[in-house]
């Protein structure tokens, strides 16, 4: 018997960068079966995003301070800390975004907690992904479902599924660095470390996304690669070529243990027929 069918809220953070290719594959996977969110910076007003979504919370990302204002909602103890580039970039012209991504975690989660307890399923994802097929895991209390690759180290911080529960503590990222400081120096890490000893089961599998942009994009971290993406008419190039990579691999082993399958049936056949 085939699992019920879980109600699923898809939720957006960042900003909406990225453009119609990406939105279109939301759409052609997503459109029809799951709900939208968006908890985004206050940009990218004209994008189609913003019509098709059920929730919108918005974060002033022309306030200078915006990101420390949301760390000293927390706890002001982190300005105590050693402040490591990547993990605390943008304060104080650190390189990285790494406050940037826990914030935006945060108010979602202050967002979300806010809600009745309407979805059965919840995906953390950005407005860049392009999406290949329309597979999620089906979720199980208590598990996080992280898709392969971009892991430095940790597990990824840009694509995850849950149930209401232990999603809403996978976003708890900001108090988890400011009473743990100094362990590792990127999100990454810091995400692995929160899972665990939250007691989350870590469930990784195929990728089914891969993140692109386009040369006049705004981003704080990431520049573009030269590999123009399969999928996007030559305007957009692939952010992460090893996301790709990954993607290859799965459909190529997928193709490989469909060929077996079906040769070992056929020689079946074959040897059914002579006995």
């Amino acid at each position: 018997m085939r699992p019920a069918r879980q109600k699923t809220l898809f939720c957006i953070i960042g900003n909406l960068r990225g453009g119609d290719m990406p939105y279109n594959s939301y759409l052609e996977n997503f459109g029809d079966d799951c709900d939208l969110c968006l908890c985004v910076g206050n940009s990218y007003q004209d994008s189609y995003w913003r019509q098709h979504a059920k929730y919108i919370w918005e974060i002033d990302e022309t306030d200078t301070q915006v990101w420390e204002k949301t760390y000293d909602g927390v706890s002001k103890e982190w300005r105590t800390h050693n402040h490591l580039e990547n993990l605390w970039g943008p304060y104080q012209g650190l390189r990285g975004s790494g406050m940037i991504i826990c914030s935006f975690r945060q108010k979602l989660y202050e967002n979300l907690i806010k809600m009745p307890m309407v979805y059965d399923r919840y995906v953390l994802t950005r407005a860049d992904h392009y999406y290949v097929s329309n597979f999620l895991p089906t979720v199980k209390p208590g598990s996080i479902y992280i898709p392969r690759g971009e892991e430095y180290g940790g597990v990824t911080d840009r694509f995850s599924v849950a149930d209401r529960e232990t999603f809403l503590r996978s976003l708890l990222i900001i108090p988890f660095i400011i009473q743990n400081p100094n362990l590792f120096n990127n999100v990454e890490q810091y995400l692995k470390a929160l899972y665990i000893s939250s007691g989350m089961k870590i469930v990784k599998y195929r990728r089914s996304m891969y993140t692109v942009g386009r040369i006049d994009e705004q981003t704080r971290w990431q520049t573009v690669s030269q590999q123009k993406a399969p999928h996007g008419g030559g305007e957009y190039f692939l952010k992460y070529p090893s996301e790709f990579a990954l993607i290859n691999k799965s459909l190529l082993s997928r193709t490989i243990k469909r060929v077996k399958g079906r040769a070992v049936a056929l020689l079946a056949r074959l040897l059914a027929t002579r006995a």
